[in-house]
């Protein structure tokens, strides 16, 4: 092979593989949806899962169907626009926050990080949500309820006596089997409790690793580029939010 030939084999090849890994931080961030699957669980909610965990799904829902449980997912992919929209309107003050104790927070009198922490524990920043990577959801058992229930997502419903403490416990069994794991299953300091979230224990993973290769100045003009409030102080404070509220996990059983 000529050299010109040999260096045209090279950059093609650098280019693909380039190419791959600008559309896998796209996925971690929530800014390219092109790996994911429509739930076809005849609710008409028209959920999105990473098409890597279809078959690790299905197997959940089929065992736990046997089990005696109707396992649905509430919330599956959320893109970067969605939670931006969300951050936003609870840094304006035009949307609640709230404190670990259920209390509302007055969230203009927090400034600096005491801010992004308040709003963190309940709400991800956006491009840093597990929800971005379609392997994670929110479940919930549908066979126990009835179908006007308004949905809460919130603790009393997964505890004991709550409507969905019954496959609450039987993943915390179960769950593992099929590679999932509940990543916020107890506070840590962090992220308040989310039993009600699952996690896919290897894609999940992946794009963790993604997460962790973006520096502190890519991000941040990623905020910037896209307009979400307080840039600054999360690009100050980058390092310490990662630890306390992206990979502050439960370590999987």
């Amino acid at each position: 092979m000529r050299e010109d030939q040999r260096l045209r084999v090279t950059y093609r090849y650098v280019l693909q593989h380039l190419g791959w890994l600008f559309v896998v931080i796209m996925q971690a961030l929530g800014l390219d949806d092109s790996h994911l699957f429509v739930l076809n669980n005849n609710l008409d909610n028209k959920q999105r899962l990473h098409k890597a965990i279809e078959a690790d799904y299905r197997a959940l829902i089929a065992s736990a169907k046997e089990a005696g449980f109707n396992l649905q997912v509430a919330s599956g992919y959320r893109d970067f626009n969605r939670q931006s929209m969300i951050w936003n309107s609870k840094f304006n003050g035009h949307r609640p926050v709230q404190a670990l104790n259920g209390n509302v927070i007055d969230i203009e009198s927090k400034f600096g990080f005491d801010k992004l922490a308040a709003i963190l524990t309940f709400s991800a920043l956006p491009g840093l949500s597990r929800h971005h990577w379609g392997s994670d959801f929110d479940y919930y058992d549908a066979s126990t309820i009835a179908p006007e229930y308004q949905l809460q997502l919130e603790s009393h419903e997964y505890q004991s006596g709550g409507p969905f403490s019954g496959l609450s416990d039987w993943l915390d069994k179960n769950a593992k089997k099929f590679g999932f794991f509940k990543p916020y299953a107890s506070y840590q300091g962090g992220v308040a409790s989310e039993p009600w979230h699952l996690s896919h224990i290897k894609i999940a993973s992946q794009y963790e690793s993604t997460i962790k290769s973006l520096t502190k100045d890519e991000f941040s003009k990623i905020l910037n580029d896209h307009k979400v409030e307080g840039t600054d102080i999360i690009s100050e404070h980058f390092d310490t939010i990662l630890q306390q509220f992206v990979f502050n996990i439960v370590e999987q059983s």
